[in-house]
């Protein structure tokens, strides 16, 4: 009985530093999307700014 609970809360501490680890991953995650879209839309407006100074394709 007493080596079933043991086995339970260490089931329970894994569980937790799983938890961590996929709120890590997850803040990774949001963090690169977000300095991506960010670089994304300054390309992409730096694009724009160049198509208003030579238009190509009208």
């Amino acid at each position: 009985m007493s080596k079933n609970l043991r086995d339970d809360e260490r089931e329970k501490k894994h569980l937790k530093t799983k938890e961590r680890l996929y709120v890590g991953v997850f803040m990774l995650i949001t963090i690169v999307q977000v300095c991506s879209s960010s670089v994304f839309l300054r390309s992409y407006t730096s694009v724009s700014e160049i198509r208003k100074f030579c238009p190509l394709n009208e």
